[in-house]
């Protein structure tokens, strides 16, 4: 049996506990003088004992700011209450870095008058700190978390505030549980607690309530729109929420819905604008291709195409003025709307021209190119009855070109063509007409072209020249002067007469050059001629009288020539002045003040010659020849012949007659009082040359 353990023994295993605890254990004095420390604590900070010099001191063993810890909280407390529990310091280990630990201190006394000493335990608090930091981490996840969370919600509550859509949170018992302000402030009450299908305005068609089924029961229903009281359209977006109920957001779009029906309203009239003419409502050229591409192909090409062009419209635009021209317009538009059928199109292709589309022309039964020209009679009449503009009575006429398709295979490209080669041919056989297409028009309309070609080339390269025609004094045969006569040396064709080649000339805007021509050249023959008293007359054309630029070809043919102006004299027909037009009258005005004499050529043929005479105070009237050719054996011819010379009297101007060829019609002016002939009885026209040489020749 073995002995118990002694006393000795005892000490020996507390001693071997002490040193191998997993704690440290420190004695010490005051000053930190450590009396006694067991392995542990000299293996965490690398410690020994025995260390030299002062010996080991507690601060060695701490860190900086431990040991201000220390020795200004614990050693004052220890001291003065006998005990200090768990304070955290950090030992400094022997590698430098931090050992965080938990001391306890417990002031220790000495027997007789010797000091206390204080005896510590301290603890690894290595996990505990790691503990504490996941543990304050954690804690502060927590608090960013629910700061997150607080500030969503604020957030998410100030959207719903202040969003200008209406917000319902609604129950799955369809009890309202929030309603934002926007809700209420389109004038809608949804209290806590309100059934809100009772509460949400009805459309008629019952979209809303729909979508608000079909969301409660987890679907997704699209946005929907509708109109309720008050004409107020809303807009409505349904959600199911994820705990059951429904989310609902609208909205007023009665402002978008406005602009969007505007926007519709404006992209249609800008599709129309594209199709129509603005100022008549009319089908434009656009359209009428279209219409008459769809007439061909549903009627297998029974259909009639006309061309309209207004008679003396520009003379109506220029009297009355631009405003009453488009007024004009759109009661011509009116007049032929009235006269045509709905299936039937009618469009303007601008200025004073239109065209028109006759569809299934023939199909009843008739003759399609007789139910067409009864159209256009009937159109005839209607547009030239008389029009009230502002006030002022206006009258016009139109000439119209119609050509059938017949059933051919053709374009409206080729129909428009043939309709204004047939209108073509109306104004020429003397307006107010109509005219039917013929192929042979197709090839009178080539020639012109021709011709109009070729009179380019003419003025550039001078193939044109002038021949006079002597105006001589009835009573003693002296030459008075000469009228200028334009002829056209054609390669190929001969010498052309004016009216080959003058119509052209003013239908292809080359009338003013022709004319500007005519009174350079008779200016300067005329500045030629050996006796300064004879005159020279040259014709204007109505076009030239419009045209601005007449003035200064008058100004510099007589400044170029050095030609007085007296001695110009500027011959026009009285359908120059039919409607007495301001522009018109203004040059003339303008002219003679500038010296220029002026005569009325054809006296007497026209409606309006008297009207004439009064309207501008011409020098001299030319009596037409058809007067005279039966004048000897028709006492009507001469008695007009007798009373246009006295008016000539009367009004101070010279009377001339035209086309004087036999002695006994010169001897019958003479007896009429007529003061002046013309004619081949003196003298056919003939070239500057020839004139010159005859004046030049002896006796």
């Amino acid at each position: 049996m073995s002995a118990p353990p002694s006393a000795t023994d005892h000490r020996d295993d507390l001693e071997a506990f002490y040193e191998a605890a997993p704690c440290g254990y420190l004695t010490m004095r005051r000053d930190g003088l450590v009396l006694g420390a067991n392995r542990t604590l000299l293996d965490w900070t690398g410690s020994r004992l025995d260390a030299p010099g002062r010996g080991l001191c507690f601060r060695d063993m701490l860190t900086a700011a431990s040991w201000v810890v220390f020795s200004m909280k614990c050693l004052p407390v220890a001291t003065l209450h006998g005990r200090v529990k768990e304070i955290a310091l950090e030992v400094r280990r022997s590698d430098g870095t931090a050992l965080p630990v938990l001391a306890s201190f417990q002031r220790v006394e000495q027997p007789g008058d010797r000091p206390p000493l204080l005896r510590g335990i301290l603890f690894d608090a290595t996990e505990r700190r790691l503990y504490e930091r996941e543990l304050l981490d954690a804690r502060k996840a927590a608090d960013q978390a629910r700061a997150t969370a607080e500030r969503s919600r604020a957030r998410l509550s100030s959207i719903l505030e202040s969003t200008t859509d209406g917000v319902l949170l609604v129950e799955p018992g369809w009890q309202v549980a929030y309603a934002n302000p926007s809700a209420a402030g389109l004038g809608m009450v949804f209290a806590p607690g309100t059934d809100m299908r009772a509460a949400f305005p009805r459309d008629p068609d019952g979209l809303f309530l729909d979508a608000f089924a079909q969301a409660m029961g987890g679907g997704s229903p699209e946005p929907v729109q509708g109109l309720v009281g008050g004409g107020i359209w809303l807009w409505v977006k349904a959600y199911p929420a994820p705990g059951g109920g429904i989310t609902v957001f609208f909205r007023d779009v009665t402002r978008d819905r406005l602009a969007d029906e505007e926007r519709l309203r404006a992209a249609e009239r800008i599709r129309h604008l594209a199709t129509h003419d603005p100022l008549t409502g009319l089908a434009n050229r656009v359209r009428f291709a279209e219409r008459l591409r769809d007439a061909l192909a549903a009627t297998g090409g029974r259909v009639a195409v006309m061309c309209l062009d207004l008679d003396r419209f520009k003379q109506v635009n220029d009297r009355l003025g631009h405003p009453a021209g488009d007024a004009l317009l759109q009661a011509v538009a009116g007049r032929l709307r009235a006269e045509l059928r709905a299936e039937d199109t009618v469009a303007r292709f601008g200025g004073d021209e239109f065209g028109i589309v006759l569809a299934s022309a023939g199909r009843s039964g008739g003759d399609s190119e007789a139910n067409a020209e009864a159209v256009a009679a009937r159109l005839v009449s209607a547009l030239s009855a008389p029009y009230t503009l502002g006030g002022e009575r206006a009258e016009i006429g139109t000439s119209i070109g119609i050509t059938l398709a017949a059933g051919r295979d053709t374009t409206p490209d080729v129909l428009l063509g043939e309709a204004d080669v047939a209108l073509y041919c109306a104004k020429r056989a003397g307006r107010g007409r109509h005219a039917v297409f013929e192929p042979a028009m197709a090839a009178e309309q080539r020639i012109k072209l021709e011709v109009g070609e070729a009179l380019r080339t003419a003025l550039a390269e001078g193939e044109l020249l002038l021949h006079y025609q002597p105006v001589v004094d009835v009573a003693t045969r002296a030459v008075r002067g000469y009228e200028a006569l334009v002829r056209w040396e054609r390669p190929g064709h001969g010498l052309l007469l004016p009216a080959a080649f003058v119509p052209v000339a003013e239908e292809t805007a080359q009338i003013s050059q022709l004319g500007a021509f005519a009174l350079r050249r008779a200016c300067r023959d005329a500045a030629a001629w050996p006796d300064r008293s004879l005159r020279v007359a040259v014709n204007l054309s109505p076009l030239q009288l419009r045209d601005p630029a007449l003035m200064d070809a008058v100004a510099d043919a007589l400044r170029e020539s050095g030609l007085a102006p007296s001695r110009l004299e500027l011959e026009i027909t009285e359908g120059v002045l039919l409607e007495r037009t301001e522009p018109v009258l203004g040059a003339m005005h303008r002219l003679r003040a500038m010296g220029v004499a002026f005569a009325m050529d054809d006296f007497g043929t026209g409606y309006s010659s008297l009207a004439c005479l009064r309207s501008f105070p011409f020098d001299r009237v030319k009596i037409d020849r058809d007067f005279l050719q039966e004048a000897e054996t028709r006492e009507g011819d001469a008695a007009i012949i007798e009373a246009v010379a006295a008016l000539c009297r009367r009004l101070g101007m010279t009377c001339t007659a035209e086309g004087v060829e036999t002695e006994g019609q010169l001897r019958l002016l003479a007896r009429a009082g007529c003061t002046e002939a013309q004619g081949y009885l003196f003298g056919r026209p003939a070239p500057q040359s020839q004139l010159l040489a005859a004046a030049m020749a002896p006796g």
